[in-house]
C-alpha cells in the first residue's frame, strides 16, 4: 500500500504509517510534485494542500483521503464522492494546541509580553513608566462555541481563575456546568 503525505505531519503518525506502508513524503510546493507522485498512491494525507478534482483525477488508485486537521474547506469532496473516494478527518487533533496557544496569546495580552521584551531588547528597564499589567484572576472569558477546542480553553481558564461564559446553541448544558462554564 502506498501513503502519499503531502505537508508536515507529526513523526509519531509517520512512523504508524511506515509500519504497514510505503510512504511517500512529498514537502516540495510544486504541484506537478504532488501530481506525479499520488498518480499510483492508494491512500493521500495533507494538511493544509488544496485538493482539486484533478488532483483526485491524477490518483487513479486512490481509495481514501485523510485531511490532518479539520474541516473539509481543502479538499473537493464532490470530486472525492464522485469516485467514492472517502474523505476523512481527524477531530479534535489540534484542539490542545490551540487551546494552550490560546492560553499563551492571552498572557501575552494581559501581561503586555511584546511591550516589555521591546523595552529589554533596546537595553532599557524604565520602572518610571511601567505600564500596569492586568492578571487573569477574577476577569471573564467569553469563548464563541464549546466544541473541542472550546472545552480545552474553558478547562485550561479554570486554572487562571478565570469566569468563563460561552455561546453555543448546541452544548449540553450540564456538559458547560461540570466545565464551569456559564451560557
Amino acid at each position: 500500500m502506498k501513503v502519499v503525505v503531502t505537508g508536515n505531519i507529526y513523526e509519531r503518525g509517520l512512523s504508524i504509517l511506515r509500519s504497514f506502508a510505503d510512504v511517500v513524503l512529498v514537502e516540495s510546493s510544486d504541484p506537478a510534485l504532488k501530481l506525479a507522485a499520488v498518480r499510483d498512491a492508494d491512500a493521500l494525507i495533507v494538511r493544509t494542500d488544496i485538493v482539486t478534482a484533478e488532483f483526485i483525477e491524477a490518483g487513479k488508485q486512490l481509495k481514501v483521503i485523510g485531511r490532518f486537521g479539520v474541516g473539509y474547506d481543502n479538499v473537493d469532496v464532490a470530486a472525492a464522492t464522485k469516485r467514492k473516494i472517502p474523505v476523512v478527518i481527524t477531530p479534535g487533533v489540534n484542539a490542545a494546541s490551540v487551546a494552550e496557544h490560546t492560553m499563551g496569546l492571552l498572557l501575552g495580552m494581559t501581561r503586555r509580553v511584546r511591550r516589555w521584551h521591546e523595552h529589554l531588547v533596546e537595553g532599557r528597564f524604565p520602572m518610571r513608566l511601567v505600564e500596569r499589567s492586568d492578571d487573569l484572576e477574577g476577569k471573564t472569558l467569553g469563548i464563541v462555541g464549546l466544541g473541542s477546542i472550546g472545552r480545552k480553553v474553558a478547562a485550561r481558564a479554570r486554572g487562571f481563575d478565570l469566569r468563563v461564559i460561552a455561546h453555543d446553541p448546541v452544548a449540553d448544558p450540564k456538559a458547560a456546568a461540570e466545565l464551569g462554564v456559564e451560557l
